[in-house]
């Protein structure tokens, strides 16, 4: 994007404009390729932290809609979603300092590393949340 943002269609012509563009599970299954192996690691620390930006009841989410109506429809997008950082922190072991502002918490201030520990706590204990309709 012109603006320096990075984003990912998840299919064209159908995903590539609007609110359906940025799907999280297909992202993450795709981004040791997309940004890894290509060289385009600071894109990929963006992507991570778009999505962690978004992180609510310890789910990334699965449609992303620029962070303004997210979507947790995909209880396996977190789990992708660790993965890429698993991926990523064999590249950029300061991957784990990125600072991430989290949108559902009153724009909290945190780093990637507590993103992730709030991950594994919230499944500790259980996943609860059912999305609205």
């Amino acid at each position: 994007n012109n603006d320096g943002t990075v984003s990912l269609a998840a299919g064209l012509p159908h995903f590539s404009t609007g609110f359906m563009r940025a799907w999280g599970r297909d992202t993450f299954i795709a981004y040791k390729g997309l940004f890894l192996l290509s060289g385009c690691v600071e894109e990929g620390r963006k992507v991570i932290s778009m999505y962690a930006e978004c992180l609510q009841n310890g789910l990334i989410p699965n449609l992303l809609d620029s962070g303004n109506n997210p979507r947790f429809n995909a209880r396996d997008a977190v789990w992708w979603f660790m993965y890429a950082v698993c991926e990523h922190f064999k590249i950029d072991p300061c991957v784990l300092d990125l600072a991430v502002c989290l949108k559902f918490y009153d724009n909290k201030q945190v780093t990637l590393r507590e993103v992730i520990m709030e991950i594994m706590t919230q499944h500790a204990s259980g996943i609860h949340f059912r999305e609205r309709n």
